[in-house]
């Protein structure tokens, strides 16, 4: 099966509420019973908690599939990226990795994350280990734009 492709701000939004420890099932109790307001905690900056609630309200089988069997982002801006990067991963650029103008490089993963990662990554990036550590079980990897 084919998995779920969710937009960016979409999955910037679930990924937001994610690294703040809700379960899958809580997540899909609480945008069935919440209002947008409960969701901003969770994620400043992010303007639009309303637009989570009515696709996840409006989409309830895909959105439970995303959460559960996994999804893909359908396309990632540079932006995007480095938000995914520091909602999902806790890393920020400059300080964690190396930015470029149309990549990110050295950004260090553990195999579990680089997986997690290549998983949802839209197909306009493309993932490159550039090398492996061993006693720290991370790799260095370098996520560029992909010419499509």
């Amino acid at each position: 099966m084919e998995k779920v492709r969710l937009a960016q701000n979409i999955m910037l939004m679930l990924e937001a509420v994610r690294a703040k420890g809700l379960t899958n099932e809580e997540i899909l109790r609480d945008v069935e019973h919440k209002e947008a307001a409960y969701f901003e905690p969770f994620g400043r900056g992010i303007p639009d908690w309303a637009t989570f609630i009515e696709f996840a309200r409006g989409n309830s089988e895909k959105f439970k599939q995303a959460l559960e069997k996994g999804y893909q982002v359908g396309f990632l801006t540079f932006g995007g990226l480095k938000t995914l990067l520091s909602i999902k991963f806790d890393l920020t650029g400059e300080k964690d990795y190396e930015l470029g103008s149309d990549h990110v490089q050295q950004v260090p993963l553990t195999s579990e994350q680089l997986d997690a990662l290549k998983s949802i990554l839209s197909n306009n990036w493309s993932i490159a280990v550039q090398e492996q550590n061993q006693e720290t079980e991370k790799s260095l990897v370098k996520i560029h734009l992909t010419q499509l």
